[in-house]
């Protein structure tokens, strides 16, 4: 298997770094350390805390991404794909390593004008609109508030999972989710 490039391991760091003690506790020395590269190199991939702070939301949405698409694989059934974003959102809640949705706990930090909030705003919206347009896949008149309950769903689930850091309420959830998403659908 090929080493990962400098720069990915700087996104690495970052992540366990930023999650782990958050984005205004985590100097840049620390993700240097962390990565086993100098600061020097660490600046040489990422000019500021802000753009490495803005590449690794963007990194962890890609990852993020990668896992739904392989989870939504064969998956055809339109309401059955919205359900698959609960078992992806919840897959990692279990355990003392997880402190909530890393989005979440960044958007906290982070100011109106951040770049960063800029990415985390951008992969709310882009799970809302996926529900919409499964919604309107499966022949919902009216996708669109809907579609912002289930996704207030997900995410609140996420983060209530996260607090209790367990899954157990993810088929109460994904049971209100499938109520929610067929109640407007037409009898077949």
């Amino acid at each position: 298997m090929a080493r990962p490039s400098k720069r990915e391991d700087v996104l690495e760091a970052a992540d366990h770094c930023f999650y782990e003690h958050g984005i205004a506790a985590t100097g840049v020395d620390a993700i240097a350390e962390a990565a086993g590269v100098s600061k020097r190199t660490l600046y040489n991939h990422f000019p500021s805390k802000d753009d490495l702070l803005e590449h690794y939301l963007s990194w962890r949405e890609e990852r993020w991404r990668r896992r739904l698409d392989e989870a939504l694989d064969g998956v055809e059934d339109p309401v059955d794909r919205i359900l698959v974003y609960f078992d992806v959102y919840f897959a990692s809640l279990e355990g003392d390593a997880f402190r909530g949705c890393a989005f979440i706990n960044a958007a906290a930090e982070l100011p109106d004008d951040s770049p960063g909030l800029a990415v985390i705003v951008a992969s709310k919206e882009r799970v809302r609109a996926d529900v919409a347009a499964l919604l309107a896949e499966a022949g919902h008149p009216d996708p669109g508030p809907t579609s912002l309950a289930v996704a207030t769903l997900l995410e609140g689930g996420c983060a209530v999972g996260g607090i209790r850091r367990s899954a157990d309420q993810l088929p109460a959830l994904k049971d209100a989710a499938r109520a929610l998403a067929t109640a407007a659908l037409p009898v077949a």
